[in-house]
């Protein structure tokens, strides 16, 4: 049996009970035919009053960076979102391919992605948290 493996992974189960959304996708691109995500997306942005102008930031981690996560990130950037890939957070099974994802195709969107660690991710995501603590 292998029907653990379209499971949540178990450490990620409580973000789902508190609320935290999944996506389907049938594509490398998360924003591909069929996906679920950019409709999930718009909704969600939509809840929290975020105008037209207002910066969206999505974060990536995954496998295949040269692949699913690239595609996902372009996608993001064609969509007017801000992707911040975790770098230490994505695979691939040619590590040739990531680093070439790093070293010279991310670089070159500079203007529209950014790559962070997970300490720096987590940071930015708990700074943010609290600051919103504070404004309600």
């Amino acid at each position: 049996e292998i029907d653990y493996l379209l499971d949540i992974m178990p450490q990620l189960q409580v973000l789902v009970k508190e609320g935290g959304q999944v996506a389907q996708k049938n594509a490398a691109s998360a924003f591909g035919p069929g996906s679920d995500l950019p409709g999930m997306l718009s909704k969600y942005f939509a809840s929290v009053s975020a105008g037209p102008h207002t910066e969206k930031t999505l974060i990536f981690a995954g496998t295949e960076a040269n692949y699913c996560v690239l595609a996902s990130v372009l996608g993001a950037i064609d969509h007017y979102y801000r992707p911040v890939v975790v770098a230490d957070a994505v695979a691939s099974a040619n590590p040739n391919a990531a680093r070439a994802v790093f070293d010279y195709i991310l670089p070159s969107f500079q203007h529209f992605a950014d790559t962070a660690s997970t300490f720096e991710a987590v940071d930015v995501l708990r700074s943010n948290a609290a600051a919103m603590t504070s404004e309600s």
